[in-house]
């Protein structure tokens, strides 16, 4: 099977996601979207929190002069299928063997489908960064290219820093030390080191541009947010509060609103350092397991990809395969006190693990009968994966009826209505501009310093497990309670 074919099967299997019920996997890409669409405050916002400002701004632009069009996700879906033809590319130029080429060609179209049923930002940034960095690397290996400041895959490495600076960073960083200190390859670690130089200098400048007060203001307010809500202990300790810090539990669970003015800068910093002093007492046995599970326990496809190409990569290639394994064990157990393991760094590693695995290895053979069970078991989990998820329809809610429902509760008088649940209890509207809800967490400080929103009554849609441990949160509110499908509707009167 030629690159061709793949080619066109990933742009088929594109077509056909894009009328599937895909989501983005957390609700930052939705807010982010909301922002730059000028859904969620009736007017195209040039600042998104976590992409690049000037993808941000970009973005804004195109909604302001094309409204119609879902700019956000159309750019996700379109980079993610330059990545996967880059990276058909490399694996074509990088093999002789047509069964090596094969198998690493179905991991390939296995990544753009997963990843396109559910979109992430730094997910989408760590595909664009490592087919760009595994084509730059591949043709100065090979001498495909005779430069080696430039190429065209090379706007694949912006893409992704713009998407996700710190991804990119961490990528190029750690491709051009693994090429420096365990394959010492110069040649190889310069091609790193270029793109390398280049984000790290246009980060510089981002960082020193100047900015306006209340930006400023806000950019430092929501990294200490970020820093307490992600910080390790928290997360996965988090039951140790219920009783001696009930603020920082209900937080932690995501119930978090700035609109009121009690999560200060100091409240957040006095919760800092109150976590970084905790957080060597956690470090054990059990701290660990909590750490690698967590947050992949639920991923069983990504599980098994990790596993059949760990298997696979053992297999043909073993003494690099498990040298490289150990480094990124070692790795996650120096990083696990500090960052939480989520999906996402999994994912990323697993990326780097796979180009490395491309760029940096003998061929050498692969018979036939261990070939078919690998092409036949891959073969199979991609498909299963794909009819389930055309399936996932059954689980989503009705659109038109929480549209009722919203509109019922904007008629009695609530002109604030907070959601805090899964994406799947409102992906029919997600599209929908303006916004008829709001979501809790960071967005609640982006309205407190930019929009001059008047309290009024509030409703909040809580997803009833949420509801269920969290109580004691609207313990200041002379609140109402009705059931509503999923959600307990809490009734906040002014």
């Amino acid at each position: 099977m030629k690159k061709s074919y793949w080619s066109i099967l990933g742009a088929l299997a594109l077509i056909m996601i894009a009328f599937l019920p895909w989501r983005f996997q957390v609700n930052d890409d939705e807010l982010m979207m909301w922002l730059v669409s000028g859904a969620y405050t009736g007017m195209p916002e040039n600042y998104a929190v976590f992409i690049h400002p000037i993808l941000s701004f970009s973005l804004a632009k195109l909604y302001s002069f094309f409204p119609l069009i879902p700019w956000y996700p159309f750019l996700w879906f379109t980079l993610g299928y330059f990545a996967y033809f880059t990276l058909l590319q490399v694996i074509e130029r990088e093999f002789v063997s047509n069964r090596i080429k094969i198998i690493f060609f179905l991991f390939a179209f296995a990544f753009l489908i997963h990843f396109s049923f559910f979109l992430q930002f730094s997910i989408v940034s760590s595909l664009c960064v490592c087919a760009g960095l595994a084509n730059r690397i591949s043709k100065n290996k090979l001498h495909v290219h005779p430069g080696k400041f430039w190429m065209f895959s090379d706007l694949l490495i912006i893409a992704g820093f713009l998407i996700r600076p710190e991804v990119a960073i961490l990528l190029l960083a750690a491709s051009c030390l693994y090429f420096l200190i365990l394959s010492h390859q110069k040649t190889l670690m310069l091609s790193t080191l270029y793109p390398l130089v280049f984000v790290l200098f246009f980060q510089g400048i981002t960082f020193l541009w100047p900015k306006s007060e209340p930006l400023q203001d806000f950019i430092e307010h929501n990294q200490l947010r970020s820093q307490v809500f992600d910080h390790p202990f928290l997360q996965l300790e988090k039951d140790r509060f219920i009783n001696s810090e009930p603020e920082l539990y209900y937080f932690s669970n995501g119930l978090i609103d700035f609109s009121e003015n009690q999560l200060t800068r100091d409240k957040l910093l006095e919760w800092k350092h109150m976590l970084d002093d905790l957080r060597w007492e956690a470090v054990s046995f059990s701290f660990y397991k909590k750490s690698f599970g967590t947050f992949i326990q639920n991923e069983r496809f990504v599980l098994t990809l990790m596993a059949l190409f760990l298997l696979f990569t053992l297999y043909t290639n073993l003494k690099k395969g498990l040298k490289l394994l150990l480094v990124i064990i070692l790795g996650l157990v120096v990083l696990a006190p500090f960052y939480l393991i989520k999906i996402q760094i999994y994912i990323l590693l697993f990326l780097l693990f796979f180009i490395l695995m491309i760029l940096d290895r003998q061929e050498g053979e692969f018979h036939k009968w261990p070939f078919l069970i690998f092409q036949s078991i891959l073969s199979i989990v991609i498909v299963f994966h794909c009819y389930s998820f055309s399936l996932s329809h059954h689980n989503i809610s009705s659109g038109t009826e929480l549209q009722e429902k919203l509109n019922k509760l904007k008629g009695d008088g609530y002109a604030e209505i907070i959601i805090a649940s899964e994406n799947k209890y409102y992906l029919e509207l997600i599209f929908e501009s303006p916004l008829p809800f709001k979501i809790m967490g960071w967005a609640s400080l982006y309205e407190h310093y930019f929009l001059n929103n008047e309290n009024s009554d509030r409703a909040y849609l809580i997803d009833s497990n949420t509801y269920k441990s969290n109580l004691g949160y609207f313990k200041n509110c002379n609140y109402q309670v009705e059931k509503f499908n999923n959600f307990i509707i809490v009734k906040c009167p002014k």
